[in-house]
């Protein structure tokens, strides 16, 4: 998993269509259980939840309208490219040392 610091969270992809453009949301949050805070508990009978984001995707939908190609489709695939990108890029920050360096040698 790109993400292993999200294995015990809720993951969600949600959608959005505003002004011609389609949205791909994965968003997570933290599961309310018997030790979260007392006002964690209130939330989900509000309909409220703490979500953050992880990572988004778009497309554009076109004119003419091609009915080969899926904006919708291509957002989530977007998403999908995004995740996987910076997946990858985390795991080499993690390994570098400038990661954790306060200054680095100067080459």
């Amino acid at each position: 998993m790109f993400y292993s610091d999200l294995a015990n969270t809720i993951l969600e992809v949600r959608e959005l269509f505003q002004d011609g453009v389609y949205y791909a949301f994965l968003q997570m949050r933290t599961p309310i259980t018997v030790y979260s805070r007392p006002e964690m508990h209130v939330l989900p009978t509000q309909n409220v939840g703490l979500w953050q984001l992880v990572a988004s995707g778009y497309a554009e939908e076109e004119q003419p309208i091609d009915l080969n190609r899926s904006p919708r489709l291509d957002a989530l695939k977007n998403l999908q490219l995004e995740i996987e990108k910076q997946g990858s890029l985390k795991k080499i920050w993690d390994r570098w040392e400038g990661s954790r360096r306060l200054v680095l040698d100067r080459p």
